[in-house]
């Protein structure tokens, strides 16, 4: 039997868009948050009796919270990289652009650390990837379905693993 395409539901989206112009996102970056924002509040299904007396709108509400801190945090950082650069661009005195880092440097990096995540319990590989993606360590916890200081403990116990390898993170 042929799948038909799911559809969400207009006051779903609707409720995307005015949460997500409340959190600070214009036209630019509405239409990326959207799509990713309607993919995840489609796969949620809400369920009353463990919903501990919410509305499927507050639960879905917290769903699209949740993924636009994630949309936010994610924007966070990828300005930072910027800032960083330019600040040490300024206070180096240069007038130019810095050199990117030679391609080699960059497989050199990405060859590390798969190297290393090879090594690693395919569980501390799904983190490493949900910190990749974003996730913030309460989601992943509740994914996991056990507290934020396990989650924080097996990051920490990561840290040092990617440490004891040789590894301290990129141009350091």
């Amino acid at each position: 039997m042929p799948q038909t395409p799911q559809t969400i539901e207009r006051w779903k989206l609707e409720l995307i868009r005015a949460r997500a112009f409340r959190r600070g996102l214009r036209d630019g970056e509405l239409d990326d948050a959207l799509q990713e924002i309607a993919i995840e509040v489609m796969s949620f299904r809400f369920q009353p009796e463990r919903s501990n007396g919410a509305s499927e709108v507050t639960a879905v509400m917290a769903v699209i919270d949740r993924r636009l801190s994630m949309i936010r945090r994610r924007q966070r950082r990828y300005r930072q990289r910027f800032e960083v650069r330019d600040h040490a661009l300024m206070a180096s005195g240069a007038d130019e652009e810095p050199a990117e880092p030679a391609p080699d440097a960059h497989l050199e990096v990405r060859t590390d650390i798969r190297a290393i995540l090879a090594s690693l319990l395919p569980e501390d590989r799904e983190l490493c990837l949900r910190l990749a993606d974003g996730m913030s360590i309460d989601a992943i916890a509740a994914q996991r379905g056990c507290g934020w200081h396990t989650v924080r403990r097996r990051i920490d116990r990561l840290r040092a693993e990617f440490e004891r390898q040789g590894f301290d993170g990129p141009g350091r």
